[in-house]
Formats: structure tokens, C-alpha cells, sequence
């Protein structure tokens, strides 16, 4: 019965990933890669439990900027960006 249960609940926990990593791979493309990330962040600090929502949004603000102005100095190419803008 406990095999059950946990296989259940592995089940669920794959497939409420695997939803939210398709809404945010969507979600690049139309608002780009700086707020796809922060909803990306946001949303799994929330599903992971954490439910101080300055911590929640001060932590996916910095996290996404700092990855959207490292992606966007590195690659060569142009990134879909909505608020920070690319060299290119």
C-alpha cells in the first residue's frame, strides 16, 4: 500500500514539473527570458514551500536578473528579453 501511495505521489510531483517547465518554455518566448525566469523562480519557491512573499520575490528578482545579465553578456547572440535589453 505504501508503494502506492508514493508512486502517486512521485507521479504528481513529475508531472506538476514537467507543466510548469512547459508554461515557462512558452512563457520565454512571450515575455521573455528575464520574466520567464522570475516566474520560473517564483513559482518553485512557492511549490517547494516557501511562503514569505517578500523572500519569494526579492530572491526570483535577483536570481533572474543576475542570470538574464550574465546569459545576455555571454552568448553572442540576441536573447528574447522584455525589461533588460540585449547588446545586440
Amino acid at each position: 500500500m505504501i508503494f502506492v501511495v508514493v508512486f502517486v505521489v512521485v507521479v504528481v510531483v513529475v508531472v506538476v514539473v514537467f507543466v510548469v517547465v512547459v508554461i515557462v518554455a512558452v512563457d520565454v518566448v512571450i515575455v521573455g527570458f528575464d520574466v520567464g525566469t522570475f516566474l520560473f523562480i517564483g513559482v518553485f519557491l512557492w511549490l517547494h514551500g516557501e511562503k514569505r512573499i517578500f523572500w519569494l520575490l526579492a530572491y526570483s528578482f535577483v536570481f533572474s536578473a543576475s542570470v538574464a545579465l550574465f546569459f545576455s553578456t555571454i552568448l553572442p547572440y540576441p536573447m528574447p528579453m522584455l525589461l533588460l535589453q540585449t547588446a545586440y
